[in-house]
């Protein structure tokens, strides 16, 4: 059964361009990267997932230094279509020391949006492994917080010349 599970995961392959792309609020001069969560694929190695957020990574902070003189980038995630069995705790574990070590103070925030309704109780596991500092720095967007500090402002302008760049 387990070497059935470890085919289907060999199978999928993420569509990084779908799933990971840039966009600007000009309102609030962040750059932001999208995340699609439905386009997310359990991997048995994310070697190849790391290397292409590096990347991205750095393009944006790269484009939000020249665009807004900031260091920090902000991530939207849309859970539309976010299933239970997109749920990658193993993931979720390795991912977030992982950014943290790589990419110290440049998150500006995390905003979450469509939640799925079982989220919140996956969020509670993962968030054990999630640092104080930048719990603060996650919004849901029917929270209060959220509509304080974004209210009706939109992320526009998908940089796709940026997406498509080799330069580093």
């Amino acid at each position: 059964m387990e070497n059935a599970k470890e085919t289907v995961i060999d199978k999928q392959k993420i569509n990084y361009k779908e799933f990971l792309k840039i966009s600007v609020n000009e309102e609030h001069k962040c750059v932001a990267i999208n995340v699609s969560a439905r386009e997310f694929k359990k991997q048995k190695d994310y070697t190849e997932f790391y290397a292409y957020v590096d990347k991205l990574m750095i393009k944006c902070l790269r484009y939000a230094k020249e665009k807004f003189n900031k260091d920090t980038i902000t991530i939207l995630a849309d859970l539309a279509g976010f299933l239970i069995k997109h749920v990658d705790y193993g993931f979720f574990k390795h991912a977030i020391p992982y950014f943290n070590d790589r990419f110290p103070d440049n998150m500006e925030k995390v905003i979450l949006v469509n939640i799925p309704v079982f989220f919140k109780a996956c969020y509670n596991v993962v968030s054990i492994f999630i640092h104080h500092e930048t719990k603060e720095k996650i919004l849901f967007e029917k929270s209060k917080k959220f509509k304080r500090r974004f209210g009706s402002s939109k992320f526009t302008n998908n940089l796709d010349e940026i997406d498509d760049s080799d330069e580093e």
